[in-house]
């Protein structure tokens, strides 16, 4: 989980979410995934998307919690922001978090100060 991406949710309710998170890598070889968890769905759909290269991309959309399944296989190793956005109705009461990972068990994916999670309870 990243320090500070996370807040409560009810079970029932309609939840809208966005996270931008600045991070760097070890070395352009270490890829990442950045996702969100939580606790059981009714419904939940939303886009992750995170730097290969200066002008490529992973993009995904997902309907799942913790997806992708898998890192990516490149970051820019300064300069990377990856946004996680979308929405979820939970079928019981929890935390959602975003999340991320490492593709590599040796070499940092290092989120930094400054990201951010903005998140509504929607009608």
């Amino acid at each position: 989980n990243i320090t500070g991406l996370s807040f409560a949710v009810t079970a029932g309710q309609v939840y809208r979410f966005r996270a931008v998170i600045p991070y760097t890598a070890a070395a352009t070889t270490t890829g990442a995934r950045f996702t969100i968890n939580g606790p059981a769905m009714t419904h939940i759909s939303y886009t992750s998307r995170y730097p290969l290269t200066a002008s490529t991309e992973t993009f995904g959309y997902y309907t799942a919690l913790q997806q992708p399944a898998a890192a990516n296989a490149t970051s820019l190793t300064t300069g990377n922001v990856a946004v996680v956005e979308g929405f979820f109705k939970p079928s019981a009461d929890g935390t959602a978090a975003i999340q991320f990972a490492s593709e590599v068990g040796a070499s940092a994916i290092t989120a930094l100060a400054g990201a951010t999670l903005a998140y509504v309870r929607t009608v």
